[in-house]
């Protein structure tokens, strides 16, 4: 299925996708430090009751711990060129069952009362979703090893 997906011998590499990369690890990274350094918070911001403050805080705790080790795992994959079409595939899998998890889960009682914070969120959620599938897309057309990292790759002639 995904060899369809791959790119062909006689195409060039896709200029923007160390952009795409650095955006995805951005969002995922300002995620993983948020829910690691204050999930008692983000909790309050979810829920009133305490109780379920307190099992949404550990909750929350446990999902900053995973996506940093996907975020390491994620940037050894892409530099080493190791199934960066597979890992990536599996990494958008995962976020959107993710969202769509915490849609019903996490945010089920915000989304009678959106505030301007969960639209915002939701939103960065959703850009950072469709940006992996562009990943997915176009892992065929990955850059070489040495301009994997350069965000200014698109510039150069």
């Amino acid at each position: 299925m995904i060899q369809v997906w791959g790119g062909k011998p006689n195409q060039s590499f896709d200029k923007m996708f160390p952009i795409k990369f650095w955006f995805v690890m951005s969002v995922a990274t300002g995620y993983c430090v948020w829910l690691l350094f204050s999930p008692d918070r983000v909790a309050m911001m979810m829920a009133t009751e305490p109780a379920e403050i307190a099992r949404l805080s550990r909750f929350l705790y446990f999902r900053g711990w995973f996506l940093l080790i996907m975020i390491i795992s994620t940037i050894y994959f892409y530099s080493k060129d190791k199934y960066i079409a597979i890992y990536s595939s599996f990494c958008f899998m995962l976020g959107s069952m993710n969202l769509v998890f915490d849609l019903f889960n996490v945010y089920g009682a915000n989304l009678s009362r959106p505030t301007p914070e969960l639209t915002i969120l939701l939103i960065i959620r959703v850009a950072a979703l469709c940006t992996m599938y562009s990943i997915v897309r176009h892992s065929g057309r990955v850059p070489e090893v040495k301009d994997r990292f350069n965000v200014f790759l698109p510039f150069r002639r």
